[in-house]
């Protein structure tokens, strides 16, 4: 969390394909928060929460030149066993490279490898971000690093390039690989449902390329999202896939950070009309 309103800095590949994802502080905190800015490139991402605390505990993100070799650092990351508490490991600089396509410097740390523990801070005897922790996947595709290698992200590109880009919305996801995990034939025809109607955001009509949202929720399973960009005619047309896994779910649209009053269904092969009316900002 790198400002206190609820910014969120982590790193991108593992956050699947919705505009939200689930978060969870040191100090216990749970939500949800918006995707404002994602580059699976760099496997890196920024997330502002929804409904926010008054105001969180925060990490500076320090703008100071990659650590020095041999300098000590306090590793955090999270994992699912341990619940709100972080995990904390010694961390040293062992090397140090640099991406020239990017200009992106990494440096490799002397540190446990664990699963999970992507996206950790690596944290400076001041309490500073200096690094945040890469995923395996991530340099190898780089060509950077080897199996079991422990590397990160420096600090002073985060915070001069990368977050200011990502703040100005910016999102590249990577096509996730093919694989036969939903437990439908993948030689069938999928199913879809078509929602269709008026939108209105404050009142009024939405502004060109506004994007509205369908939530797909069903108790015990993950949700579903999808989205739709909207013309300035304040009309929407939304044809989504269907999967039996989420049969008769209930169906919430959002636009920016708004929910809308309206709920439906998800049903396999319906047309439903359904008018969507959202808060103003």
């Amino acid at each position: 969390m790198i400002e206190s309103s609820g910014l969120i800095l982590t790193t991108s590949i593992n956050l699947g394909g919705a505009p939200v994802a689930d978060f969870l502080t040191a100090e216990g905190a749970v939500g949800q928060a918006w995707v404002i800015g994602r580059d699976d490139r760099m496997d890196v991402a920024l997330l502002q929460v929804i409904d926010p605390h008054p105001e969180y505990a925060t990490i500076e993100v320090a703008s100071l030149p990659p650590p020095r070799l041999d300098e000590d650092f306090a590793a955090l990351f999270f994992l699912a066993e341990t619940g709100t508490k972080p995990n904390i490991r010694n961390a040293r600089v062992i090397g140090a490279v640099q991406d020239l396509s990017t200009g992106t410097r990494y440096f490799q740390i002397q540190a446990i490898s664990e699963t999970g523990a992507e996206g950790g801070a690596l944290i400076d005897t001041d309490g500073r971000l200096r690094g945040l922790r890469m995923t395996e996947a991530q340099m190898l595709k780089l060509g950077f690093g080897r199996a079991g290698e422990t590397w990160a992200m420096s600090s002073d590109v985060l915070i001069n390039v990368i977050v200011p880009d990502l703040q100005t919305g910016v999102v590249e996801i990577l096509p996730l690989s093919s694989s036969a995990t939903s437990g439908e034939d993948p030689g069938a025809p999928p199913g879809f449902v078509i929602y269709s109607g008026t939108v209105t955001i404050g009142g009024e009509v939405p502004s060109q390329q506004s994007r509205i949202y369908a939530r797909v929720i069903k108790s015990g399973l993950p949700d579903l999202w999808f989205s739709q960009p909207l013309d300035t005619s304040g009309e929407y047309v939304m044809v989504i896939n269907y999967r039996k896994t989420h049969a008769k779910a209930t169906v919430e649209f959002w636009a920016g950070m708004k929910r809308a009053t309206q709920v439906t269904s998800y049903l396999p092969f319906d047309h439903i009309e359904v008018s969507l009316t959202f808060a103003g900002e």
